[in-house]
């Protein structure tokens, strides 16, 4: 019995993959599969009335084939993230560009040597403030508050601590207008940080704080060193990280700016 190739096509995998399922099912065919590095070939086994025995109809190549399908999956792979990503901008659209665009607020002591003053009893008082960056100027950082979310002292030992804060607590604005709590910031703003008084019946550093909790262990008295950790929040803001100041104080006083920064110290660490 002879044998002879009737046909052998190459051609588009478009038809043939929208075509698979009729040929599977066609009556006395067998269909059979040789996958290798290159070819992917269909067999079609029957006899002719003519003698002939072998139909072979050949593939594009698999890696033709295997390329199609997978353009096919990453075009419905992104089909999906972009239908996502519209429902997220629908609901959460300003939260989102905030987030990536919006303001971004740091902060930083305003100086070491403090601003010394008298009050109105003729006290004097060193005040320290911290400065709020808008880093983004062209977009204005609205009802901004800064608030101190954390707070450690350090132990004997030489650890630091952390003490409880029932809930935040937000720094004075400076200066302060009547009732004023948020302040929309366009470049930077300024706020009370603390304050030291030079005579007082338990001297020590006061943070200035706008509500002082019954239970405060914020003050920084003589040989002690606290840490705070403070973060500009508002309604269009997304600080990346808090900054802790480290506030300590050995006891002594003087009028002089410049050495009294030598005694009551405040700098920037990493962590509580």
């Amino acid at each position: 019995m002879k044998q002879r190739v009737v046909e052998t096509v190459s051609e588009n995998p478009h038809f043939y993959c929208r075509s698979m399922h009729a040929l599977v099912c066609t009556a006395g065919w067998l269909f059979q599969f040789q996958t290798d590095r290159h070819t992917w070939n269909l067999y079609h086994i029957r006899d002719m009335p003519d003698g002939s025995r072998v139909y072979q109809c050949q593939l594009q190549s698999l890696r033709h084939v295997m390329c199609y399908q997978s353009m096919d999956t990453l075009a419905s792979i992104f089909t999906a993230i972009g239908t996502v990503a519209v429902a997220i901008l629908a609901i959460w659209g300003d939260r989102v560009k905030d987030y990536f665009l919006g303001p971004r607020l740091t902060l930083s002591l305003v100086s070491e040597s403090g601003d010394l003053t008298r009050r109105a009893n003729g006290v004097s008082v060193y005040y320290y403030h911290l400065r709020v960056t808008n880093g983004k100027r062209r977009l204005p950082a609205v009802a901004v508050r800064v608030i101190v979310q954390g707070m450690s002292k350090r132990a004997p030992s030489g650890t630091f601590v952390q003490r409880p804060l029932v809930y935040p607590l937000q720094l004075v604005w400076t200066p302060m207008e009547p009732g004023e709590v948020e302040r929309t910031i366009v470049q930077n703003s300024t706020c009370d940080f603390g304050f030291l008084d030079e005579t007082a019946n338990e001297q020590a550093f006061h943070p200035a704080v706008l509500l002082v909790p019954n239970n405060f262990h914020g003050y920084v008295k003589t040989n002690q060193c606290v840490r705070f950790e403070v973060v500009a929040t508002g309604q269009n803001v997304f600080s990346l990280k808090p900054t802790v100041f480290e506030v300590s104080w050995d006891g002594r006083w003087t009028q002089n700016q410049e050495e009294m920064k030598q005694h009551l110290v405040i700098r920037t660490v990493s962590s509580l």
